[in-house]
């Protein structure tokens, strides 16, 4: 089971180590215009909003069937 594991924590590096190191390894970044890097540093939060939205507004009930939900989580996200 550990070994399992193992090899999938691997695998995952190797499939998204390359594309994170691309913004590294690039020497040009820092030459982009300023609108195009401010929308840059915005994707990643982006990105975690929508994740905890569906989070919240999906909920799977005890019969495995998820439905829409309105409530007070929508505040917190």
């Amino acid at each position: 089971m550990t070994d399992d594991l193992v090899l999938l924590a691997i695998l995952m590096f190797a499939v998204t180590y390359p594309t994170r190191a691309v913004g590294l390894l690039t020497p040009g970044l820092d030459h982009l215009p300023k609108v195009a890097f401010d929308y840059l540093q915005l994707v990643g939060p982006a990105v975690l909003a929508a994740l905890a939205a569906v989070s919240v507004m999906i909920v799977v009930g005890d019969d495995d069937v998820p439905s829409f939900h309105v409530g007070v989580e929508w505040v917190a996200v």
